[in-house]
């Protein structure tokens, strides 16, 4: 039988150590043990996200224009 291994620790420089709030990311990966919080992309995710939620935006005012005819 294995012995029971501790999980590893947190970082120091993990965002659940400092206290703040880490960049989304498309997996909704919160930071851990898995991933520090650090974002290392290109930024296309922050992009990806932006031209998203201004399609939706548009979106929501063109039915609104629409709507406000009748």
């Amino acid at each position: 039988m294995k012995p029971q291994t501790r999980p590893p620790q947190v970082p120091a420089h993990s965002w659940l150590k400092r206290g703040g709030t880490a960049p989304y990311n498309r997996y909704d990966i919160r930071p851990g043990r898995h991933w520090d919080g650090v974002d290392r992309g290109t930024g296309f995710e922050r992009e990806m996200f932006k031209r998203r939620a201004a399609q939706q935006r548009e979106a929501t005012e063109r039915f609104m224009y629409r709507q406000s005819d009748m």
